[in-house]
C-alpha cells in the first residue's frame, strides 16, 4: 500500500468514526416508527439501485428528494439514518473498498447534520408551512449546504487519493448543485402536499415526479451510442415530461390556491365555536376528499392521455417508420421485395418520405431488372468466352510442351558439347602432362645413366681393390701363421731353460750341502753354489715372465689369425659382392639407355597427340557456338510462347472471372423481387 492509499485510509476510516458518533448522538431522541422506518429504507434502497451516470461524474438519483422529504418531515435523525444505511448495500453493489462502503454513509450523515444546523439557524419550517415565501430562500439555503458538505467530502477522499485534481472536484460540484437545486421543488411540494392531503397529496406530487424522471432517464439514455430506445420512447418520453411537468405546477398552484381560500373562508365567515368546529369536523375532511379525488382524476387522466398519445404515436409515426427501416434493413441485406410499396396518405413529412421512398424503390427495381438482363447476357458471353480461350489454352499448352522438349534437347546438346570440349581438354591437359613427363623422364634417364656409368667405374674400382686386399690378407695370414708357430718354439725354448733353472738350482742345492758337509774347505764352494742358486732362481722368474709373455702374444696371435680368416671369408664376399654389383651397374646401364630411348619415343608421340588434340578442341568450339546459337533461339522462342500462354491464361482467367462476377450479380439481384417473373 503506497503513501497515497495509506492517506485516503485513514481519512475515510476517520470520518466513519465521526459519522458514526453523530448517529449514536442523533439516535438518542428517535421516536419514529418501525414500519415507517422498514418502508422509507425501501424507498432509499430503490432509489439507490436506480441511480444513472450522467456526463461529468455527476450521478442522477431520486434518494436526495427522499431524503429532504424526509427531514422536512420527520426531522434529522430519520433523514441521517435512512440514506446513511441504504447507501451501504449500494455501495457494496458497486464493488467497493470498505472505507469507501462505511465513508460514504458517514459523510451522507454529517451532510445532512449540517443542513439542519442552518436549517434551524436560519429559523425555517417544514410541514404545512413549508411553502411560505420567507421559507423558500431557507430551504435551499439549507440544500445548498448539504450538497457543498457532500460533495466537499468525496472530493476530499478523490484529492487525497490522487484519484483527480481540486479542479475536477469544482466542475462536479458545481453540476451537482444544478441537478440538485432543480430537483428540491418535487422534495418542498411533496411536503406541503403530504401534510395536506396525506398520502393522497403525496402520490399526486410523487407518480408525476416518477413518470417525469423515467422520461428524464429515458432520453438521457437515447443520447448513449449503443442505446436502444426506439423514436417512440422518445416522444413519449417528451410529452411525458411536458405533460406531467403541467399537471405538477397546475396542481401545486390548484392545491395552494384552494387552501388560501378555504383558510380566509374560515377565518371571516365561521365566526361562531360551534360553526368553526362543524366546517372543522366535516367541511374540511370533505373538503380533502373531493381534492383527493380532482388529483386522482388528473392522474388518471394525464395517464389516459399519454397512452393516446403513444398509440397515435405509434400509428402516425413509429410504425410507418418502422415499415421503412424494414424495408430499408432489407435493401441493406439485399433480399428486399421492391414490389412493395409503403402505404401513406398523410400529407405531412412522414408521407413525403413514403412518397419519396416509393420512388426510390421503383427506380430500383427497373435498375435490378437491367442489371439481371445483363448479368445474364454476361453470363452466356463469359462462359462461351471461357470455353473459347480453353481450348485456345490447351492447344497452346501442347506448342508450349513441344518448344519445351526442343529447348531442353538443345540445351542437353548445348550441355554434351561444352562436357565433350572439357573432356578434350582434359586429355589434351593430359597429353601435355605426358610430353612434360616424358621429357623429364629422358633427362632423369640421362642423368641416371651418366650415374649409372660412374658407379660402374667406381664398383670396378673397388673390384680391384677387393682383390688387392685379399692378396694381402692372404700373404699377411701366412706370416701370422709363422709368426704362431714362432711363438710356439719359443715357448718350448722358455719350457727347456725353465728345465735347465730348476736342475741347476737342484745341482746347487746339492752342493750347498755337499760344502756344508766339507765344512771350512767346502765354504768357498758353497758361495758359488749360492751365488748359482740365485742364478738358477732369477734365470727361472725371467723365464716364467716370458712364458706369460709368450703364452700373451700367443693368445693374441690366436685371436688375429681368427681375425684375419674372418676377414678374409668378407674380403671374399665383398669381392664377391662387388662384382655382382659391377653386373647389376652394367644391367642398370642398359636399362637406363632402353628407358631414355623409350621417353625420347614417347615425347615425339605425345608432341603430335597434343597437336592433334588442339585442332579437335577448335572443331568442338566451333560446334558448342552454333549449338548455343539454336538454344539460345529456342528459349527465345519458348519465352515467347510462355508469354502467348500467359496472355491466354489471363484471358481465360478474365474470362472466368468474368463468368463469376456474372453469376455473383444474378446471385445479388436475384434476391430482390420484381416484375414480369424476373427475379426471386
Amino acid at each position: 500500500m503506497n503513501n497515497r492509499s495509506k492517506w485516503q485510509s485513514l481519512f475515510a476510516w476517520a470520518v466513519t468514526a465521526l459519522g458514526l458518533v453523530l448517529l449514536a448522538y442523533l439516535l438518542k431522541g428517535f421516536n419514529l416508527s418501525v414500519w415507517l422506518l422498514a418502508g422509507l429504507l425501501a424507498a432509499a434502497l430503490v432509489c439507490q439501485w436506480f441511480t444513472v451516470a450522467l456526463p461529468g461524474g455527476v450521478h442522477l438519483s431520486l434518494d436526495l428528494i427522499l431524503v429532504y422529504f424526509i427531514f422536512l418531515m420527520w426531522g434529522t435523525a430519520p433523514a441521517a439514518l435512512v440514506i446513511a444505511v441504504s447507501s451501504i448495500p449500494h455501495q457494496i453493489r458497486r464493488k467497493k473498498p470498505w472505507r469507501r462502503v462505511f465513508f460514504i454513509g458517514a459523510q451522507f450523515a454529517m451532510s445532512v447534520y449540517a443542513m439542519s444546523l442552518v436549517f434551524g439557524w436560519l429559523g425555517g419550517r417544514g410541514g404545512a408551512d413549508v411553502l411560505g415565501w420567507l421559507n423558500i430562500p431557507i430551504l435551499l439555503a439549507a440544500l445548498l449546504v448539504y450538497v457543498i458538505v457532500n460533495d466537499f467530502m468525496v472530493s476530499c477522499y478523490h484529492v487525497i487519493g490522487k484519484d483527480f485534481g481540486w479542479l475536477e472536484a469544482v466542475k462536479m460540484a458545481w453540476s451537482d448543485i444544478k441537478l440538485n437545486l432543480t430537483l428540491a421543488p418535487v422534495s418542498i411540494l411533496a411536503v406541503f402536499l403530504f401534510s395536506r392531503l396525506g398520502w393522497i397529496g403525496l402520490l399526486a406530487m410523487l407518480v408525476p415526479a416518477g413518470i417525469i424522471g423515467w422520461a428524464v432517464l429515458t432520453l438521457i439514455k437515447s443520447q448513449e451510442k449503443d442505446s436502444s430506445v426506439g423514436i417512440e420512447s422518445k416522444l413519449v418520453s417528451s410529452f411525458a415530461i411536458v405533460l406531467f411537468t403541467a399537471l405538477t405546477v397546475v396542481t401545486g398552484i390548484l392545491l395552494v390556491t384552494m387552501f388560501k381560500v378555504l383558510t380566509v373562508f374560515l377565518q371571516q365567515e365561521m365566526l361562531v365555536s360551534d360553526q368553526a368546529q362543524f366546517y372543522a369536523e366535516i367541511i374540511t375532511p370533505l373538503f380533502q376528499k373531493m381534492l383527493g379525488n380532482v388529483v386522482t382524476l388528473l392522474l388518471v387522466t394525464f395517464i389516459v392521455v399519454i397512452f393516446l398519445i403513444r398509440g397515435l404515436i405509434r400509428r402516425m409515426v413509429s410504425q410507418p417508420i418502422g415499415l421503412l427501416g424494414t424495408m430499408l434493413k432489407d435493401l441493406a441485406e439485399s433480399s428486399a421485395d421492391l414490389t412493395r410499396r409503403v402505404q401513406c396518405s398523410a400529407n405531412d413529412e412522414i408521407g413525403r418520405l413514403g412518397l419519396h421512398f416509393n420512388s426510390f424503390a421503383a427506380r430500383l427495381e427497373e435498375l435490378v431488372r437491367i442489371v439481371m438482363n445483363t448479368a445474364n447476357n454476361v453470363a452466356a458471353t463469359s462462359e462461351e468466352l471461357a470455353a473459347s480461350t480453353q481450348e485456345m489454352s490447351a492447344s497452346q499448352q501442347e506448342i508450349s510442351a513441344t518448344l519445351q522438349r526442343v529447348s531442353q534437347g538443345s540445351v542437353t546438346q548445348v550441355s554434351s558439347v561444352k562436357e565433350t570440349k572439357d573432356a578434350i581438354n582434359a586429355i589434351s591437359a593430359s597429353v601435355d602432362e605426358v610430353n612434360l613427363s616424358a621429357q623429364a623422364a629422358a633427362q632423369s634417364a640421362s642423368q641416371a645413366l651418366g650415374m649409372a656409368s660412374e658407379g660402374e667405374r667406381a664398383m670396378s674400382a673397388i673390384t680391384e681393390q677387393m682383390g688387392k686386399i685379399d692378396d694381402t690378407m692372404f700373404r699377411l695370414s701366412f706370416v701370422i701363421g709363422g709368426l704362431e708357430k714362432k711363438t710356439g718354439e719359443i715357448s718350448q725354448i722358455t719350457e727347456l731353460i725353465s728345465a735347465v733353472a730348476w736342475r741347476t738350482n737342484l745341482l746347487a742345492l746339492n752342493a750347498a750341502i755337499e760344502a756344508a758337509r766339507a765344512g771350512e774347505s767346502g765354504r768357498g764352494f758353497a758361495v758359488v753354489a749360492g751365488e748359482v742358486k740365485k742364478l738358477a732362481e732369477r734365470t727361472a722368474s725371467a723365464t716364467k715372465q716370458i712364458d706369460g709373455l709368450i703364452k700373451e702374444i700367443q693368445s693374441e696371435t690366436t685371436q688375429t689369425v681368427n681375425a684375419m680368416r674372418e676377414g678374409l671369408a668378407e674380403v671374399g664376399s665383398g669381392k664377391q659382392l662387388a662384382e655382382h654389383g659391377n653386373k647389376a651397374f652394367f644391367q642398370i646401364i642398359e636399362t637406363v639407355k632402353n628407358s631414355s630411348q623409350g621417353s625420347l619415343k614417347i615425347s615425339q608421340t605425345t608432341e603430335g597427340q597434343v597437336e592433334g588434340a588442339k585442332r579437335i578442341v577448335l572443331a568442338i568450339e566451333q560446334v558448342e557456338a552454333v549449338a548455343e546459337e539454336t538454344a539460345s533461339g529456342m528459349e527465345q522462342t519458348a519465352a515467347a510462347h510462355q508469354e502467348q500462354m500467359a496472355s491466354m491464361q489471363e484471358m481465360t482467367a478474365s474470362a472466368q472471372e468474368l463468368a463469376r462476377a456474372a453469376e455473383e450479380m444474378k446471385r445479388l439481384v436475384g434476391n430482390f423481387t420484381v416484375k414480369e417473373g424476373q427475379g426471386k
